[in-house]
């Protein structure tokens, strides 16, 4: 059975169903760093290790880029591995909601004040990133092959 709050409350669940989770302990410290002020739903915190994944990769293929010798079009992969094309976006403020987004993006994440002081985080993944990740790999440090 599935814990209520990772469903973002499609699923509600009784005194007996509740059983530690370690996710539990991730939201608990989440909801510290916020002041306590709601629980984090299973969407945004899913959305919030979806952005941290989005920038590790832009980040990590910028650096593979750069530190290529001989790497044809540099500037261009560096620059692709900036724009984000496909993600998701949630309200910090509301729980539950999880929005599917298409479109370009620079930078990968975008955390917006919206109206009645609400926080959007917006996080499109730079596939770009993920095709020079694959094409300009480390060398593997074996020599005489």
């Amino acid at each position: 059975m599935m814990d209520g709050w990772i469903t973002g409350g499609i699923a509600s669940t009784t005194k007996a169903d509740v059983r530690p989770s370690p996710i539990a302990d991730v939201r608990n410290l989440v909801d510290g760093a916020l002041g306590g002020a709601q629980p984090m739903s299973g969407f945004q915190l899913f959305a919030g290790i979806f952005a941290i994944v989005s920038i590790a990769a832009s980040a990590l293929a910028v650096w593979r880029v750069a530190t290529a010798p001989g790497a044809k079009y540099k500037p261009l992969w560096i620059v692709g591995s900036l724009f984000g094309f496909v993600g998701f976006a949630t309200t910090l403020n509301a729980p539950g909601d999880l929005y599917l987004q298409f479109g370009i993006q620079i930078p990968v994440l975008l955390i917006w004040r919206i109206g009645g002081g609400g926080i959007l985080l917006k996080t499109l993944f730079p596939l770009v990133a993920i095709v020079a990740l694959v094409r300009f790999h480390p060398p593997t440090g074996r020599s005489g092959e």
